[in-house]
């Protein structure tokens, strides 16, 4: 039976940890694989199902995050719509000249902003974890295109 595998950099970005991590989650059994390679430097590959999701030990599909581009993105307009409701509400309650409203919209556009951070944030670490997979997946094109390349990545 052929098996589907993605290398701990991929996994990592799948679920919104590090390699490392996934390392740990491999040795204690949270997610499926193998050690395979070449020479001395055997490297983890992770086991997928037929559908291409990533396994623990029993054969079960793992969550992953959701970090996609389009869903930061969405994110991020959402919260630019309650920004602006946020607003909206303020603008009003200084026309009512009640302060209690705008204390309150003062401090739901606060939350708000602290979210819109948090959101930011992750689409900077989603680029990142994106960056590496990309490395990760040209390391392993020029191994196997080029024999000894290692050695000369290396260098």
């Amino acid at each position: 039976m052929l098996k589907n595998f993605v290398t701990t950099s991929e996994a990592a970005r799948r679920l919104g940890v590090t390699a490392g991590t996934v390392r740990n989650m491999l040795s204690d059994g949270r997610l499926s694989g193998e050690r395979g390679g070449q020479m001395a430097r055997k490297r983890w590959l992770v086991h997928l199902d037929s559908e291409g999701h990533l396994i623990d030990n029993k054969g079960m599909a793992v969550p992953e995050q959701d970090l996609t581009q389009a869903a930061i993105r969405a994110e991020l307009d959402e919260i630019r719509g309650r920004i602006q409701a946020l607003e909206d509400s303020l603008k009003g309650s200084a026309k009512a000249g009640s302060s209690e409203n705008a204390r309150e919209a003062a401090l739901l556009l606060s939350a708000t902003l602290e979210h819109q951070r948090e959101a930011a944030h992750l689409t900077s670490e989603a680029n990142r974890k994106l960056s590496e997979a990309l490395a990760e997946q040209g390391r392993i094109i020029t191994t196997l295109l080029i024999p000894d390349s290692e050695e000369i990545l290396e260098r």
